[in-house]
């Protein structure tokens, strides 16, 4: 039915960091997204004095991005090397939801053509791919903005410029063009990520 409703989840698990927490709920072809923001038992709110929210690792797992008067960011819930199974190409892949409402989600697909992750510029007309989508986007395949192979005329820049393989954390910038949901121009400006890869 339509209007506010009350749904009552079962959580499975303990939380291990203090840090708002972002959550994708999947039923059917219905996607809903919301925010937890997990306290420390003496931390405010959860019923004991003094204590400390642990920050440890929260900038960590960073991404956002300006198109237009609009700045769009959130953390990194995904961050990891795959290898598509259908080209057996490598990818540095990540994934998160905006910070805010968890209702938008922001992909990056940058290739690698040594297999490894190497600091340097990837285009998204060369094989990186840009995303940026509505949570039920991602199960129609409807994006907000998009820039890879296949959008002909856009093109986002995406340049890893550093990783420390002792820390797994890469950092990175991006820009560009990137077609839009009624097929025109996001100029993408200011674009930066820092991620935990493995997470």
């Amino acid at each position: 039915s339509t209007g506010i409703s009350t749904i009552r989840l079962k959580p499975i698990g303990t939380p291990i960091l203090q840090k708002p927490t972002d959550f994708i709920v999947i039923f059917d072809t219905s996607i809903c997204g919301f925010t937890i923001n997990v306290q420390d038992s003496t931390g405010t709110g959860l019923g004991g004095g003094g204590g400390t929210i642990d920050s440890t690792n929260l900038s960590d797992t960073v991404w956002k991005f300006t198109v237009g008067a609009n700045t769009y960011n959130g953390p990194i819930d995904t961050a990891e090397v795959r290898i598509d199974t259908t080209t057996s190409l490598t990818y540095l892949y990540l994934f998160g939801t905006s910070a805010a409402t968890a209702d938008s989600v922001f992909v990056a697909a940058i290739i690698l053509p040594t297999g490894q992750i190497t600091t340097g510029t990837y285009l998204s007309s060369l094989g990186s791919g840009f995303y940026f989508t509505d949570a039920a986007g991602i199960a129609n395949g409807t994006f907000i903005y998009q820039a890879d192979p296949f959008t002909t005329g856009f093109s986002v820049s995406i340049t890893i410029s550093s990783y420390d393989t002792v820390t797994n954390i890469v950092t990175g910038t991006f820009s560009g063009t990137a077609v839009d949901g009624l097929g025109g121009t996001a100029n993408i400006s200011g674009g930066s990520f820092k991620a935990k890869v493995g997470t």
